[in-house]
């Protein structure tokens, strides 16, 4: 268990360093992911920014995820589960614009800080505070792969261990300190677990900017 995002960004941050990664990027998952990213830009040296996706909900289970979209419209959608499920095009095509009318509003607190610029011919570093299901995460590499980026790596404290063996199918590396064969919420592997708020998520990113400066 950790005690909170501050030491498990620091003990991430040492593990990448060890890897002696090139001019790396942090792509950070608003908002948890931004204060993990923080203290590995930190520890690196390196750019601070943002990558968004939305989770798309399941018909009457909103905690369930049958896809995700990202930032710039990129689509993943968990073909199996939507055949399970018979989920119809129609339900997919009004969650996909509810999802992205939500992160329209997202982006614009964002939007200085987006990964979608400059990144090509780059590893990007996507951290997130805890992945369960990985649906998120998916769109967003789907999306970085339109970009042109050399190496996309994974950091998180917690992931669960078959999400990481699926995410392992769209990314080369995953960096992970906790991988419980059952995992029931982010937050039960952490003592002290704050939702943090978007203008909070802001500053560390105006932060960043400083402490690359300096």
């Amino acid at each position: 268990m950790f005690k909170d995002r501050r030491q498990a960004g620091d003990e991430l941050a040492k593990i990448i360093v060890s890897n002696h990664y090139s001019n790396p990027i942090i792509c950070a998952i608003p908002r948890g992911g931004i204060e993990i990213g923080f203290y590995i830009a930190k520890k690196l040296k390196c750019r601070l920014n943002t990558i968004t996706s939305k989770k798309l909900r399941a018909p009457n289970q909103p905690e369930l995820a049958i896809g995700a979209v990202a930032q710039d419209g990129t689509i993943y959608i968990d073909n199996s589960l939507v055949e399970s499920l018979q989920i119809n095009e129609s339900y997919i095509e009004n969650e996909i614009k509810k999802q992205l009318s939500e992160l329209s509003a997202r982006n614009n607190m964002y939007k200085k800080f987006s990964c979608d610029s400059n990144i090509q011919n780059n590893t990007v570093i996507i951290s997130d505070d805890g992945i369960a299901t990985g649906s998120t995460l998916k769109a967003a590499i789907l999306s970085l792969k339109k970009n042109h980026v050399e190496n996309i790596i994974i950091a998180t404290p917690v992931v669960a261990n078959d999400t990481k063996i699926e995410l392992g199918k769209f990314v080369k590396n995953i960096i992970s300190l906790n991988n419980p064969i059952f995992m029931s919420s982010v937050s039960s592997f952490y003592e002290n677990f704050p939702q943090l708020t978007h203008e909070e998520g802001v500053d560390m990113l105006k932060k960043s900017i400083i402490k690359k400066i300096d």
